[in-house]
């Protein structure tokens, strides 16, 4: 694989270009070309996999729709220097129930 020092515009460049796709792995950003999933059907469990990452979204929404949950989890995530959204996901409820708490289960 060739490797390549970008212009420093370009290091934070992410998404799809054409055929093209620019990703960031492993702090190093990456350009591959876009999969052809063309006649590739998901399985059961993609599909089901997909509609929870789905649940988690909308949960996650509704954590940082109420200002005080939003408050705690911006706090965590700046502590452990990730982004707010992603603890929303993780912090998913493994029974899938939806119920928003107020104290997340990683503060227990």
């Amino acid at each position: 694989m060739a490797k390549t020092k970008l212009n420093p515009i370009l290091e934070q460049i992410r998404g799809q270009v054409g055929d093209l796709v620019f990703k960031r792995y492993q702090g190093e950003t990456i350009l591959a070309r876009k999969p052809d999933l063309e006649g590739v059907e998901p399985t059961a469990a993609q599909l089901a996999h997909r509609e929870r990452f789905r649940q988690a979204a909308l949960y996650g929404k509704l954590v940082l729709a109420d200002p005080e949950t939003k408050t705690i989890y911006e706090q965590a995530a700046q502590e452990r220097g990730q982004p707010v959204f992603s603890l929303t996901l993780a912090d998913f409820p493994s029974t899938g129930s939806g119920h928003v708490s107020t104290r997340p289960r990683w503060t227990k």
